[in-house]
């Protein structure tokens, strides 16, 4: 998925590996790692940010969370597990409740 970050405009591509209550994501390339690290200050970190992403030829606003953890299953892109990215709706794993902070960053992706 093509993936833009809405406060830099910088391009990279991620790659949907699962997720039930919120995708989960991990980035395509190792440059696209090097794109995604960029956005996030140039070291994985806990911040959020909003993104667009692009879907069947929408955009559509999201938020992605900026530390890699668990299942890796991309080899050589330089991410260490994937990362979680929030939509509309979308819940955490813990107990299945909302995320004010991705949802703020959600609405700020969409222009809100």
């Amino acid at each position: 998925y093509r993936v833009m970050d809405y406060n830099t405009g910088k391009v990279f591509y991620m790659t949907y590996t699962g997720g039930t209550n919120h995708a989960e994501m991990e980035c395509t390339t190792a440059e696209d790692m090097a794109k995604f690290l960029s956005v996030f200050g140039g070291v994985v970190n806990y911040s959020k940010r909003p993104v667009v992403i692009g879907v069947n030829g929408k955009d559509v606003a999201a938020s992605l969370y900026g530390f890699p953890h668990g299942t890796d299953t991309i080899k050589d892109n330089d991410m260490d597990g994937h990362t979680c990215m929030f939509f509309q709706g979308s819940t955490s794993h813990v107990g299945g409740i909302a995320d004010v902070e991705h949802q703020r960053q959600i609405y700020v992706a969409a222009g809100a």
